[in-house]
């Protein structure tokens, strides 16, 4: 059926600005991003931000199913963009999983996604 997964990550403290940016550059190209979900395996995706005193943490939130194609194998420049942003801003070794308690998903939507 497929996992929720919750993580956090540490934005470099000097590149605060560039994150904002590329969360930017994701929602202008939105379309772009929606569009490699399902090469991804990803029924769904979502990132917040966070600002704690002088850090930021960028979270994300995703429910997909195993097999999908790893972002680092893609050929889409919506992902390459990504990963060389994520590299720029992200702290090395900074990611926090979050363990998953409770999903709660509407029947039709599991109905839905064990269809496709």
């Amino acid at each position: 059926m497929g996992e929720v997964v919750l993580d956090r990550f540490h934005v470099k403290s000097d590149k605060k600005e560039r994150a904002r940016e590329w969360m930017g550059i994701l929602n202008q190209r939105i379309d772009e991003c929606r569009a490699t979900l399902e090469a991804e395996n990803m029924f769904f995706e979502a990132i917040f931000s966070e600002e704690l005193g002088n850090e930021m943490y960028l979270w994300w939130v995703e429910f997909k199913d195993v097999g999908g194609r790893p972002i680092q194998d893609s050929i889409a420049e919506i992902d390459r963009i990504h990963l060389a942003l994520w590299e720029e801003c992200i702290e090395k070794g900074s990611r926090q999983v979050m363990r998953t308690e409770l999903v709660l998903i509407p029947e039709y939507i599991r109905k839905a996604i064990a269809s496709r």
